[in-house]
């Protein structure tokens, strides 16, 4: 949203949105590896921000959020929830 309260549809092509990884976690009981941090820029609004997990072992939750906008600083908390990076564990019952 926009300081003058405006709502933005952004899309990668034309916004030029790129996503950077900044760290990973891999269970040691699961095997699995999730992302633990990722940096967010948008070209088309001069953005950056920078997506810290709170808990970098756990692969959704709260996340400090820093960046900027041109030259106006910005930083808040969010929430991260990522599906589709490794498949669980079959549940039995769902094959029924």
């Amino acid at each position: 949203m926009s300081p003058e309260r405006e709502v933005k549809a952004l899309y990668d092509e034309i916004d030029g949105i790129n996503l950077e990884n900044t760290g990973q976690w891999t269970s040691p009981v699961t095997g699995a590896t999730n992302l633990s941090g990722r940096v967010v820029n948008i070209e088309s609004l001069n953005m950056n921000l920078t997506f810290d997990p709170i808990v970098s072992s756990y692969w959704e939750g709260k996340v400090r959020v820093t960046g900027n906008q041109s030259t106006r600083l910005i930083k808040g908390d969010g929430y991260v929830e990522l599906s589709g990076f490794t498949d669980p564990d079959p549940i039995e019952w769902l094959d029924q």
